[in-house]
C-alpha cells in the first residue's frame, strides 16, 4: 500500500471496544490511532455530544455464539480517519446457522470526492430512523 491511500481495516479482533489493545486504531477517547470506526457513533449505543464512542453494536452473542457468554462487540470496520468523512455502520440482526457472528456493514464518503457526474442517488429512512444513501451510475 502506498502511504497517503485510505486504508479500510476489517475482522474479528477478539477484543471489546474499551480494551487497550484497539488504543493504536482509534484516533480519539484515549487512543493514539489514525482510524475511526463505522459503528462508533451508533446513536442506539453512543450518547456523547458528537457521537464519536468506542462503542457499538453487538457483533457476537449467545444466540449464534455459543461461546459468547453476553452480547458485545469484537468485529470492527475501521476507516482512516483523514481520508473518510460521514462514516457509518452498524451489525446486522444475528442468523442463526450463517455465522456464530453478526454481519457488520458500513462504510463512509472519500474525502475530497463528490457524487459521480451521471450517477443517481436516493436517500432513505431505515426503521430505526437512520439515514441511507445509495448512488448508482446511470
Amino acid at each position: 500500500m502506498d502511504a497517503g491511500e485510505p486504508v479500510l481495516l476489517a475482522g474479528d479482533f477478539n477484543a471489546t471496544p474499551q480494551e487497550p489493545a484497539l488504543d493504536a486504531l482509534y484516533n480519539h477517547s484515549g487512543g493514539s490511532g489514525k482510524y475511526q470506526e463505522a459503528d462508533e457513533n451508533d446513536a442506539d449505543f453512543c450518547a456523547l455530544p458528537g457521537g464519536r464512542c468506542r462503542t457499538g453494536a453487538p457483533t457476537v452473542e449467545p444466540l449464534c455464539s455459543p461461546k459468547a457468554t453476553t452480547a458485545t462487540k469484537i468485529d470492527y470496520l475501521f476507516l482512516s480517519a483523514r481520508d473518510f468523512r460521514n462514516v457509518k455502520g452498524d451489525a446486522a440482526p444475528c442468523t442463526p446457522g450463517m455465522s456464530d457472528h453478526h454481519l457488520l456493514r458500513g462504510g463512509g464518503r472519500v474525502r475530497g470526492l463528490s457524487t459521480p457526474e451521471g450517477a443517481q442517488c436516493s436517500g432513505s429512512r431505515t426503521t430505526s430512523g437512520r439515514r441511507r444513501t445509495a448512488c448508482r451510475a446511470m
